[in-house]
Order: structure tokens, then C-alpha cells, then sequence
């Protein structure tokens, strides 16, 4: 959660529910994309808070994905336009790359 707040990530869900898929990677893609969203940004922070949820929700319904449970599925081009995605839903933007969300 703490590595999640320094990226410029937060959520619209109860933490509770947050703390709870984060901690069972065999049914939740949300260690994977967490992990792979943490490592990507590689001590950078967004601009924005994006919502983690969202994220995960953009990304597994996005065409061709697929639910990762390991970091290494992770798809990060995928994963960079989901933020995007959520960024833009959130705050009616039109941004089109990950690179201008950073700061």
C-alpha cells in the first residue's frame, strides 16, 4: 500500500478489500499488475493519482488480455495504456502516452 501511495496510486474501493486481493495472487491479477505497475514507473510518480482498481479493470478487459497472476505475464504495454485509460477517465483528459503522466 505504502509503495502504491509514493507511485501516485490510490483507490475507490475499501482498503480492506484492496489489502485482501493484494494478498491472494492465485485468485487476483492485483499482486501481478501491482508488482509490474511499481517496477515499470521504477521510482518515478504519476502526476495524478490513478485509482489501482481502475487500472486492473482497464487492463483485463482490454482486447488479448488475459488475467496475470505472475509479475513476468505482465504485459506492460498493456499495463502503461490502462493507466492512461485511467488517468483520462478520472480526469477527463486526453494524455496518450504514460511518459506525460510522470513527474
Amino acid at each position: 500500500m505504502h509503495a502504491l501511495r509514493l507511485a501516485g496510486v490510490d483507490f475507490s474501493v475499501p482498503e480492506a478489500d484492496l489489502r485482501d486481493w493484494l494478498s491472494n495472487p492465485s485468485f487476483t491479477p492485483y499482486p501481478a499488475i501491482t508488482g509490474a505497475l511499481i517496477k515499470m514507473l521504477g521510482g518515478k510518480q504519476l502526476r495524478r493519482s490513478v485509482f489501482i482498481d481502475v487500472i486492473v479493470f482497464n487492463y483485463e478487459h482490454a482486447p488479448g488480455a488475459s488475467s496475470p497472476r505472475r509479475m513476468a505475464d505482465v504485459d506492460l504495454d498493456l499495463l502503461a495504456k490502462a493507466i492512461v485509460k485511467g488517468h483520462n477517465t478520472r480526469y477527463g483528459e486526453a494524455v496518450r502516452d504514460l511518459q506525460n503522466l510522470l513527474q
